[in-house]
């Protein structure tokens, strides 16, 4: 069952989305040594309407699997539009690997709920409820994934969903949002102040860029920015408009006041901006703004713009090198990890209720954005088996440190 899961319909650029999953999963491939080929893409219309999130994350979900399961050889993504009327087409996509195969008696737990095939087990890969998602979400698409193989040759994966052809001019949808881990390493570390009056919102942002890299400070009105600003000469402000003690545009003109003030990049968070407000935030020296509540997405395309930066993204690592393990985790980040968020959300993830499962983790970020951002890789690639995985240890090892004290 999904709760707050629907299929829509926009246009989008086909042909960007095939080169964004390829470029994704190049370096994978590579470092296998299996040959890696997407096939079709010339043939294709370049901008269709259909539901694009869906259709990333299934795609994303088979090849995942294909090179899970393929230690030599090749993996192919063909892509095959049938019955070319532009109101009404059929999108074929097949993925098709090498690898161990699946036998003829294991093929109906592919798409259970908590079934798992040998293959999996010899892999140790887990339950595999991220094909299990897929076929929901290839089942709201119009479509049907089905599934051929042979033990030590390799698996076929196929569906076909309705689809229609667009135009660039009807495109309504930005580019598939890439998930910020890190700032690439050839640039300085920026420093950055927040200020903000209230402290869960505070916490929150600086966590969320802490995570990422950057170094944060962090203060609750407009006197202790400038009094920060002196001392530390940050490159970058997040400032809080109404505040209490010295609201952020009098503390914007007093920073941009200075020699200092005028190269450091300051923006305005606000939840108004109106036409008027708008303009006494730019007339007080603030470079730019963005609206509360704000996504992630607003923060680091903002930073990205003022300070010319390069960010690495998900897809330009292996989630193994981003996703913290429970060992690690300290006595005090485990403390504060509160059991009734952790017991909910592994009861949302084993019913796939995947709009509460990003409540969770969204609530888990603000309290430990290392451990959120984990949780966020393995929903962002429908690893939901690790997901629950991440949790039982995060759980035993609650337990133990609980015994020991």
């Amino acid at each position: 069952m999904f709760y707050g899961c629907k299929t829509s319909g926009v246009t989008f650029d086909l042909h960007a989305l095939l080169r964004e999953i390829e470029n994704m999963f190049r370096d994978r491939t590579d470092s296998k040594g299996l040959r890696f080929k997407v096939l079709g893409i010339n043939e294709l219309p370049s901008y269709l309407v259909g539901d694009i999130t869906k259709l990333r994350k299934v795609i994303i979900n088979l090849l995942g699997n294909a090179v899970k399961f393929t230690d030599r050889g090749y993996i192919e993504l063909r892509v095959i539009i049938k019955n070319e009327q532009q109101d009404r087409m059929r999108l074929l996509i097949e993925v098709q690997d090498t690898g161990i195969g699946i036998a003829d008696e294991e093929m109906d737990k592919l798409y259970t709920y908590f079934e798992q095939t040998e293959s999996g087990r010899l892999n140790k890969s887990g339950v595999g409820l991220g094909l299990a998602i897929s076929q929901n979400y290839v089942n709201l698409m119009g479509g049907e994934i089905t599934a051929t193989s042979c033990i030590g040759k390799g698996s076929l994966f196929s569906f076909e969903i309705d689809i229609k052809q667009g135009n660039a001019g009807e495109l309504t949808s930005k580019p598939h949002s890439r998930l910020v881990v890190g700032l690439k390493q050839e640039q300085r570390i920026p420093r950055v102040l927040v200020v903000e009056n209230k402290k869960e919102n505070r916490d929150l942002l600086t966590k969320l860029l802490q995570t990422v890299g950057f170094d944060v400070r962090d203060v609750g009105n407009g006197m202790e920015a400038v009094e920060i600003f002196k001392q530390w000469k940050p490159d970058f402000i997040w400032m809080d408009i109404r505040m209490s003690v010295m609201d952020g545009l009098e503390a914007t003109r007093i920073i941009k006041a200075t020699e200092t003030g005028r190269k450091t990049k300051v923006v305005a968070l606000t939840a108004h901006a109106l036409n008027e407000e708008k303009e006494m935030i730019l007339a007080a020296g603030c470079d730019d703004f963005v609206r509360k509540p704000y996504r992630e997405d607003d923060i680091f395309e903002v930073m990205e713009k003022e300070l010319g930066l390069k960010y690495v993204y998900l897809e330009d690592q292996k989630k193994e090198e981003l996703a913290v393990t429970v060992s690690k985790l300290t006595f005090e980040q485990l403390k504060i990890l509160p059991d009734e968020i952790l017991v909910e959300l592994y009861k949302a993830t084993l019913s796939l209720d995947t709009y509460r499962v990003a409540v969770l983790i969204d609530q888990i970020v603000r309290i430990d954005a290392s451990i959120g951002l984990t949780m966020k890789i393995f929903c962002e690639t429908l690893d939901y088996s690790r997901l629950l995985f991440f949790l039982e240890e995060i759980k035993s090892r609650k337990e133990e440190n609980h015994e020991q004290s």
